[in-house]
């Protein structure tokens, strides 16, 4: 009692119990990724009687290379529910953060 009209295509299939849904890979997709959460780059510089200057940059979520057409292949929606972890419904994207500064000591 199966839907067999789309040979390629997942089909709901109607049995005496009620509907029921075929399983399907058509959705799974590789969340392989590389990414560069974190980085800081900072140089500094000392002067006479104890004192220096420190210059420091500070990066987060720099980039992520991926081919996962989502926005974020660390899928997060549902971490507490091992029923349903890993599953993509949309979750916002990493924020990128950048931090400059200078500390001065006298």
């Amino acid at each position: 009692m199966g839907n067999t009209s789309g040979v390629g295509n997942p089909a709901a299939m109607v049995e005496s119990n009620g509907p029921r849904v075929i399983a399907s890979d058509r959705n799974v997709y590789d969340g392989s990724f590389i990414r560069l959460k974190n980085i800081n780059l900072g140089y500094t510089f000392s002067f006479k009687k104890n004192m220096s200057l420190r210059i420091y940059a500070t990066a987060q979520n720099l980039i992520t290379i991926t081919d996962y057409p989502g926005f974020d292949p660390e899928v997060s929606t549902f971490n507490k529910d091992p029923q349903r972890r890993g599953i993509d419904f949309g979750g916002y994207p990493g924020v990128q953060t950048y931090s400059f500064g200078v500390n001065f000591n006298y």
